[in-house]
């Protein structure tokens, strides 16, 4: 990526006090201040660092895959770690409402015991339009997102340019309208190529041939742009909560890669049925973002495996389902043979309860891990059932603590273009 810079509007206010001298009685007379106003465009470069974590292990000697984190709106992967909140929602799997603790966390966790090195990446631009939030305010869903949603809107309207969120361009739809504006320009899957490029050079043990990335939410729409604009350059790619372009022309790659959706039928954020962001952009349904990639891909046929899984919930109450279902969508015959799924949750939300988050995030990440750059030889499964997390994985399996940041490094990435 070359060097450039963001442009900021400074205003420059300049001050113009004429006064008068000392009368004769000594007494001071100042006439009536003037003020002038002007505006100057400044450019000044602003940078980047990458954050990598490797496992507590790691060895310079050992050949690592790599798994490329991009976050949801507005929090990055620090933040999203710390992120929870408490609400009232439909039990997964049914049994009623219920109060739920929600996050969504779970690749962290994998780090060590499944031997990657990852790097959570900040978006490049940001924008200040939530441009989703229409939907919790104009449906029939749970008031604490209405006002939630309704209170983002005011605020980033109503606040200075230093409110803004980091926002993945993923589609014309979600979620940086700014840079949708200019679709055709905006670098955001450059940047992640160009980052990715950085921490290879920084890093020669990483495996070219397994190079994934896990998206969720904004991050996800972005995962599904990369799918259909730079699947030849990754093993393995998963969108959590995301969508692909509604207008399938804007996805016509030339080669496929091995990719996973997923997505909650219970989800207020970004429905599984699809829908309109702010200013009247449609989004796909779930269904139709995997069709369009399946046909993007040359995929043949689609079939529903019959060793569906389930994920645990945190649900204490006799009617509450203590386990939720999970459908796979197996895609078949795609060009180069690649792997295409879809799981279908039932009844989740866009954020998790923690268990359930845990195991998903989990079970995602393994299936990365077993895919291969497609033409390389692969000894290892890429079917989702084939392969659960044990009982004895899950007691290990929790939420990162303070001692893994010893794991952390960074590198100076430079310039982020405007």
């Amino acid at each position: 990526m070359r060097p450039s810079v963001l442009s900021l509007s400074f205003i420059v206010v300049l001050y113009l006090l004429c006064a008068e001298g000392v009368a004769a009685d000594d007494a001071t007379t100042t006439k009536t201040q003037t003020f002038a106003r002007s505006e100057l465009d400044v450019e000044l470069p602003v940078s980047t660092s990458l954050s990598i974590f490797k496992p507590k292990d790691f060895t310079a000697e050992k050949s690592y895959p790599l798994v490329v984190y991009l976050h949801g709106f507005c929090l990055g992967d620090d933040a999203q770690q710390l992120y929870s909140f408490t609400a009232a929602r439909s039990s997964p799997g049914g049994g009623g409402e219920r109060r739920q603790t929600l996050t969504q966390i779970g690749v962290r966790e994998r780090i060590t015991s499944d031997q990657f090195l990852y790097m959570p990446l900040d978006a490049p631009h940001k924008t200040r339009t939530c441009a989703l939030c229409n939907i919790a305010s104009d449906a029939n869903n749970y008031l604490a997102d209405r006002l939630t949603s309704n209170w983002i809107n005011s605020t980033m309207s109503r606040i200075g340019p230093e409110f803004q969120c980091a926002a993945w361009s993923g589609s014309d739809a979600c979620c940086n309208l700014e840079q949708a504006a200019k679709m055709n320009e905006n670098n955001d899957a450059e940047y992640i190529v160009d980052a990715i490029e950085k921490v290879k050079a920084a890093y020669p043990n990483i495996d070219a041939s397994r190079v994934y990335v896990f998206g969720i939410a904004t991050g996800g729409f972005m995962a599904s742009r990369l799918a259909c604009q730079k699947p030849e350059y990754f093993a393995g790619i998963a969108s959590f909560a995301g969508a692909s372009f509604y207008d399938e022309s804007k996805c016509k790659p030339t080669k496929a890669t091995n990719f996973l959706g997923v997505h909650g039928t219970g989800d207020t954020v970004v429905p599984i049925e699809g829908g309109v962001n702010i200013v009247g952009t449609k989004f796909p349904s779930f269904t139709r973002s995997m069709s369009i990639l399946s046909s993007a891909f040359g995929c043949k046929s689609e079939r529903l495996d019959e060793d569906k899984f389930t994920l645990p919930t945190e649900a204490t109450q006799r009617r509450a389902p203590k386990n939720v279902n999970v459908d796979v969508i197996t895609y078949e015959q795609c060009r180069g043979d690649a792997s295409l799924e879809s799981w279908t949750i039932d009844g989740t939300d866009h954020f998790l309860e923690e268990k359930t988050s845990l195991e998903l995030f989990s079970r995602i990440t393994k299936w990365l891990l077993a895919q291969r750059q497609l033409g390389e030889s692969s000894s290892t499964s890429s079917s989702s059932s084939s392969s659960p997390t044990t009982k004895k994985e899950m007691n290990t399996v929790e939420k990162q603590n303070k001692d893994e940041d010893a794991t952390v490094s960074r590198i100076e990435f430079g310039a982020v273009e405007a």
